[in-house]
């Protein structure tokens, strides 16, 4: 269960990492070290090289016999093997260490060197020992050869490799340990949000918050986004009970209407009240239908599910049309109807529905302007967009209320009970958006309100 969790895989992996890089360092290292000791024994070999051969062409084979024997050669820090070969590449002298008798030197006389200075490895096939040989033609067609053994070389590298071996296994446990502090710094805000989410499944208490640090990392940005996302779930639960409550209350009155009209017609036992008590049944089914139907049509014009038909088309004859429409309403009501409709106005809209949202806003207009007062529905083009106001004058909204107006069911303060559910201003915002417009609302207490419709122009 300690290697699947996430914590633990990024610290192997931070382990892996650190291994690696140690070893792409071990191996440059190694391989420094390696061409320094190469160059080293090189040079050693060409120096003792040279020296023979002046020995030799000053004073041929009796003197470096004579220096041999003063150097003492075999108590040397570094020994080699010094070899003179005939033309025929016969051996005619040959010295070396005691220790290096197993090397099979009569093997030389079978490879003749091919180029002056040339440098080449001699194998011991017994113990793996190596020499590194380089020769040079004297002048009396003599060949002189010295060699010098790698087993220096060999020690210094095994002692590198052995020592970066004990170094990397504590390096290793350390970086791993590494990984899990750091990690487990990284991953706090991730683990405080996982416990968070878990209290508020097991609980249901969605207004708790993680604390937010003041860092700007993608993390501390996680958590913001998480404590806004639970932000808005509140709301929308909030919302949603609120709804329901609303949707309760405006179901409860029609069918209590309903009851009372069926017992009153039964108690009666007349046919007239049977009939009213039918028809009253029917408008209140009507009302409930409607409402019904309203919220539906929110809900799917809010989540983008109805398809709009989009045409293009002039707006001013639709509103031509409305204005001409609700004229006849408001000279039942005594109210005096204005238009100021500028022609032509193209959009490409659904106009079924915005003939619907625009009919909503009129139908709120005329139901709370007094009699005897204006009601306005002007329409202009203005930098691109088509803005449709809708002005009435009557007690205006609360200040208090504007923020909340659009709201689903939310009824101003100041309204009277006048049958409605409260539906209409948010489904008219929500078929105005799904144009991707914009509806707004100034109003002024005991002036009257303007509603403002704003569409993209064709």
């Amino acid at each position: 269960m300690f290697f699947k969790t996430f914590k633990t895989r990024i610290s192997l992996l931070f382990t892996l990492f650190f291994i690696l890089c140690s070893l792409a360092l071990f191996l440059t290292a190694y391989f420094i070290i390696l061409s320094s000791l190469t160059a080293e024994e090189y040079g050693m070999l060409k120096s003792r090289l040279l020296e023979f051969w002046a020995m030799y062409q000053t004073g041929s084979q009796e003197m470096i016999r004579t220096q041999l024997a003063l150097e003492d050669m075999y108590k040397d820090e570094r020994p080699f093997m010094l070899r003179i070969a005939g033309p025929d590449n016969g051996t005619r002298f040959l010295t070396y260490p005691r220790d290096w008798n197993s090397f099979p030197f009569q093997a030389l006389e079978n490879r003749r060197p091919v180029r002056e200075g040339e440098m080449s490895t001699f194998r011991n096939p017994d113990d793996g020992r190596v020499l590194v040989l380089s020769s040079l033609f004297l002048s009396d067609g003599n060949i002189l050869q010295v060699g010098i053994s790698t087993t220096e070389r060999e020690r210094t590298l095994a002692r590198f490799r052995n020592a970066f071996l004990l170094i990397l296994v504590p390096l290793a446990a350390v970086g791993f340990l590494a990984g899990l502090f750091l990690t487990s710094r990284f991953l706090r805000p991730i683990n405080k949000l996982t416990a968070t989410m878990n209290d508020i499944i097991f609980t249901g208490e969605v207004d708790r918050r993680l604390p937010e640090e003041p860092r700007t990392d993608e993390l501390s940005g996680l958590v913001v986004l998480f404590n806004r996302m639970l932000g808005r779930i509140e709301g929308l639960i909030s919302d949603m009970r609120e709804n329901l409550d609303n949707v309760a209350h405006d179901l409860i009155t029609p069918l209590t209407r309903l009851r009372g009209a069926a017992e009153a017609a039964l108690r009666s036992g007349n046919t007239p009240s049977l009939t009213g008590a039918l028809r009253a049944g029917i408008e209140e089914s009507d009302r409930i239908l409607a409402l019904l139907r309203t919220l539906l049509e929110i809900s799917r014009t809010e989540a983008g599910i109805v398809h709009l038909t989009r045409e293009h088309i002039d707006l001013a004859p639709l509103l031509d049309d409305l204005a001409e429409l609700f004229s006849y309403a408001a000279q039942e009501k005594r109210i005096r109807f204005e238009k100021a409709i500028q022609t032509p106005l193209p959009a490409h809209v659904d106009a079924n529905r915005i003939r619907q949202a625009v009919s909503n806003l009129l139908d709120n207009a005329l139901k709370y302007t007094p009699p005897d007062r204006p009601v306005l529905i002007a329409a202009r083009s203005d930098g691109g967009r088509i803005v449709i106001d809708i002005e009435d004058s009557g007690r205006g909204i609360p200040p208090e209320d504007v923020p909340r107006i659009f709201e689903r069911f939310y009824r101003a303060s100041n309204k009277d009970s006048d049958g409605g559910f409260g539906v209409g201003l948010h489904l008219a915002k929500a078929i105005v958006e799904a144009h991707h417009g914009s509806l707004s609302v100034r109003s002024r207490p005991g002036k009257g309100s303007v509603f403002t419709v704003t569409l993209p122009q064709d």
